[in-house]
């Protein structure tokens, strides 16, 4: 990679790591806001909801958004095209998604409510689905600088909005609805703002393409065996525990969440130029090595640093209450390590049409996940789950950088 594709990605990274940033800190005070206000009870039940609609974007075919990425950089002048082909099947999946999430509800033993509340919040699908969509415009003309602007506006109006609503004395519905009204609106701005730069036709007809499908269902796949890796951890706590579990959990989870965003939004910004890097030719396989261990041993030093302030954070910003979830959070933190160390090669396979190298890995750990969260569950309580998901982890990000340096040194691509 020569010093201006260098330049050009950290640039890239740095829109968007700093619209991030500013957007989490805005969301972290919304975060213990709303945690402290509504309580482990009742903030378990706004997790649960969030959750398990979000274990549905699967159907949102939303591996469809790389390939859209990966094939709009190559040319930009034929990233209206792609975007006509494939938003028929994106918007045809959207409302897919939306009715097997609405059905799924009848098969769990959740309260009424929060059935409601799932349904209602089941319209977050298409908000997810589109917003998604309209991003890889701004990612494949590498407009990484809108994006950090609409996540901004996002988070603003979303924190601001559940506080008064909070504050006013209202509960958990209209906190869904202020979560679904905001990001409406950042959606219509994110349209307009979009066609400036790719115009396309919102409505065009569905239109299949084998090639762009096959890689978007790989994609998809990925997606799907990573929420069993990912969000699948409150669903099930919902359903063998009590909502006030899922409350104490979910608070470490989320804090822990943060720093992988910053890891997709590194991905987000690098692909691009890595596509057009493998384009011109192998990368040595010390590079890799070098890149995978500097990041392994710099979020190991970052985690260990925290732990000394974890159990005076929680109580401080989120009340004696959530306690407990100090000591899941500093379990937890480790697997953040492993999943950063394997950066390099996710980004490499997928920029190097390897995508599917990525799916065993991945399957492995979904597997491993569901086992391990239900044996250590019931031999460890609660924070069996953060025992669980280091381990699922450690397995995971070893497979994975070794599967696929060694494809990738098959192909060529290593040296």
């Amino acid at each position: 990679m020569d010093k201006s594709s260098k330049k050009r990605g950290l640039v890239n990274a740095s829109y968007l790591t700093i619209g991030n940033l500013f957007s989490q800190v805005i969301g972290v005070f919304g975060f213990i806001y709303i945690a402290r206000i509504l309580g482990p009870e009742a903030y378990g039940i706004f997790i649960t909801v969030t959750s398990f609609v979000g274990l549905f974007t699967l159907f949102t075919l939303k591996g469809l958004n790389r390939v859209i990425v990966r094939e709009g950089c190559k040319d930009i002048d034929n990233l209206p095209r792609i975007l006509n082909q494939t938003i028929g099947i994106r918007n045809a999946f959207i409302i897919f998604s939306i009715i097997i999430c609405i059905i799924s509800t009848e098969l769990t033993g959740y309260s009424n409510q929060v059935k409601f509340f799932i349904m209602l919040y089941s319209l977050e699908l298409a908000e997810y689905g589109i917003s998604s969509y309209l991003s890889t415009i701004f990612q494949a003309s590498e407009r990484m600088k809108f994006l950090a602007i609409f996540d901004i506006v996002n988070r603003l109006l979303i924190t601001s909005f559940s506080v008064l609503f909070l504050f006013m004395g209202y509960g958990l519905l209209e906190l869904f609805l202020v979560h679904l009204c905001c990001y409406l609106l950042v959606i219509i701005c994110k349209y307009y703002t979009s066609k400036t730069i790719a115009k396309f036709n919102f409505l065009s007809p569905i239109k299949f393409d084998k090639v762009i499908i096959r890689s978007a269902i790989t994609f998809s796949l990925i997606g799907f065996l990573n929420i069993f890796v990912v969000r699948v951890d409150a669903v099930m706590i919902s359903l063998m525990s009590t909502s006030t579990d899922v409350g104490l959990y979910g608070v470490a989870f989320k804090i822990s969440r943060e720093a992988i965003l910053l890891r997709n939004i590194a991905i987000i910004s690098f692909l691009p130029i890595l596509v057009k890097r493998f384009a011109e030719g192998p990368v040595k396989q010390f590079t890799m090595v070098k890149y995978t261990f500097g990041f392994f041993f710099l979020i190991l030093f970052l985690t260990l640093c925290s732990l000394y302030f974890i159990d005076d954070f929680i109580i401080l910003f989120f009340g004696n209450e959530y306690a407990s979830s100090a000591r899941i959070l500093k379990i937890m933190s480790f697997y953040l390590c492993f999943w950063w160390a394997v950066f390099p090669y996710v980004t490499a396979a997928q920029a190097t049409h390897n995508e599917q190298f990525i799916l065993l890995p991945i399957l492995i750990m979904a597997i491993l996940n569901i086992g391990f969260n239900y044996v250590l569950f019931y031999e460890f309580g609660l924070i069996g789950f953060a025992y669980s998901k280091v381990l699922v982890h450690i397995v995971g990000s070893l497979v994975l950088c070794f599967l696929i340096h060694f494809k990738l040194r098959e192909q060529g691509h290593l040296v």
